[in-house]
């Protein structure tokens, strides 16, 4: 086979996948025929594929593993560079690597940063970054197809055929649709000029922040034929966002003092989502890529996977803003949000196009850029955090020449 060929490392375990599928002996079958087809649409665009098990090194706790699995594709990549690596399977197949949360350096220095501690940061920069330094910079586009769990979840063979189909076929045009909290509506009307209309949770037609009405929820219909998303709402590690109303300052009579009065009504569940077409969501919210809980009827990216979406883009832990105020530029989440939307529209022009993981490294390459002198222990987080579920190797949306409706 020539060398010429882009080489795409996927990294997974065939015997943590089959425990994900007690009593299905033929899951792993099915993953390796799904796999096949795969491999011939990236055959066909000059690509090869390169399948590493990690069955044996997988021995420890979850760290253990990540740092062999590690070392392994450092050893591999000294022996052959790959261009791409793909990730098939959850936590529970090929753990995440966990970073210790830079955030820690910060509650020395003020209290309240101690509720903002997460501890460990789950990440999969470092298996794409074969160099021992603490930024953990990927060499080259990383992605994840997460498996769910159960005996009848075949999200991981879906996502392979998915992505299968959309190497051969025309991806639909992008239709835009944004979402943000009352509290964070000017961040994201910055973050995403492209968007003439955004949906607040909850709206401003509500008549302060201490009587919301029932109807605040983010309406399906409006997700139903969507193409690219994006939601700047929060996040916990569960199965809904919420949205938040602007702050009122209010006087706590039982303290003689004011104090910031915020509601955060529910925004989108897991039963909201709808079927949708091949869409890729970029989410902001606190833990939007969470997916330790592995069951799509409980987590809010692997719920978007399996409903059709073909990429996620969302933070493992909590998300962060900051601005815009006047000589305030955006930074963290928003300015990630920022550059990967600004990327995807010029893409739809760009000769030749980029695939989705290469705008993903690139919105992190620039954001080491901007802030090569100095970088917050939260910039460390942020591009940590934030992770790609999706193949690395697809290239988003039709092209703007074609004159379909963009």
């Amino acid at each position: 086979m020539s060398a010429n060929l882009k080489l795409v490392r996927v990294v997974t375990n065939r015997s943590r996948l089959m425990a994900s599928r007690p009593g299905d002996p033929t899951f792993w079958d099915r993953v390796r025929t799904a796999l096949a087809g795969w491999e011939a649409e990236l055959d066909a665009q000059g690509m090869r594929m390169d399948l590493v098990l990690t069955d044996e090194l997988v021995d420890g706790s979850h760290n253990a593993k990540a740092k062999r699995i590690r070392q392994h594709l450092v050893h591999l990549q000294e022996e052959e560079k790959a261009d791409y690596t793909l990730i098939l399977g959850g936590d529970r197949v090929v753990p995440f690597y966990r970073l210790p949360d830079p955030v820690v350096e910060l509650v020395a220095e003020a209290d309240h940063w101690a509720s903002e501690n997460d501890r460990l940061i789950y990440s999969d920069d470092p298996y794409a970054s074969y160099e021992d330094t603490y930024l953990y910079k990927p060499k080259h586009p990383i992605g994840r197809f997460p498996n769910g769990q159960g005996q009848h979840d075949d999200l991981l063979v879906e996502l392979l055929q998915r992505s299968t189909r959309y190497h051969r076929e025309s991806w639909d045009s992008v239709r835009r649709v944004a979402f943000t909290t009352q509290s964070w509506q000017q961040q994201s009307r910055t973050t995403w000029p492209a968007v003439n209309h955004w949906y607040e949770c909850p709206p401003w037609r509500l008549p302060s922040a201490h009587d919301p009405t029932p109807d605040h929820a983010i309406s399906p219909s409006l997700l139903i034929d969507k193409t690219l998303h994006y939601y700047n709402l929060h996040g916990q590690k569960n199965n809904a966002w919420t949205g938040e109303c602007a702050c009122e300052w209010t006087l706590d009579a039982r303290r003689d003092d004011w104090r910031f009065a915020q509601c955060q009504p529910p925004a989108l569940s897991v039963t909201q989502i709808p079927t949708l077409p091949p869409a890729v969501i970029f989410s902001a919210a606190c833990y939007g890529g969470f997916t330790t809980r592995p069951r799509p009827t409980r987590n809010m990216a692997l719920r978007f996977l399996q409903q059709g979406a073909i990429a996620f883009i969302g933070a493992t832990a909590r998300a962060y803003t900051v601005g815009p105020l006047p000589g305030q530029p955006l930074r963290y989440s928003d300015l990630l949000a920022q550059t990967f939307l600004q990327l995807v529209e010029e893409n739809l022009a760009a000769s030749p196009r980029r695939r989705i993981g290469e705008i993903v490294q690139a919105v992190k390459n620039d954001y080491h850029l901007a802030h090569r002198f100095y970088q917050h222990p939260l910039d460390f987080k942020t591009l940590w955090e934030f992770v790609l579920y999706g193949d690395p190797t697809l290239i988003p949306f039709r092209r703007v020449e074609t004159g379909e409706e963009v």
